[in-house]
C-alpha cells in the first residue's frame, strides 16, 4: 500500500560523479541498490524525485555536457 507522504529522492546520480579518474566509492554496488530501489517505487507507485547538480561553465558537470545527465543505470529495470 503507497503511503501517502513518501517518495524516493535521487541526488547526483550524474555520470560525472561515476567516471574516472574520480569515481564515487563503490559505485557498483550503489547502482545497483539504487536501481533496486527505484524498481521498488515504481512498483509500489511511490514518486520518484531526480535531483542533479548545475556546475557551472566549464565544470565538469556543466549543464549540457556529458557529465551533467544522469547515468543511463538508473533507468533500467533491476529485480531484487
Amino acid at each position: 500500500m503507497k503511503m501517502a507522504n513518501t517518495a524516493l529522492l535521487v541526488i547526483d546520480m550524474q555520470l560525472g560523479n561515476f567516471q574516472y579518474p574520480d569515481p564515487v566509492y563503490g559505485r557498483e554496488k550503489l547502482l545497483s541498490k539504487l536501481q533496486c530501489l527505484i524498481g521498488k517505487a515504481r512498483d509500489e507507485g511511490v514518486s520518484i524525485f531526480y535531483v542533479q547538480n548545475k556546475g557551472s561553465e566549464s565544470d565538469p558537470d556543466e549543464i549540457g555536457t556529458p557529465c551533467w545527465k544522469f547515468i543511463p543505470p538508473l533507468f533500467q529495470k533491476k529485480k531484487m
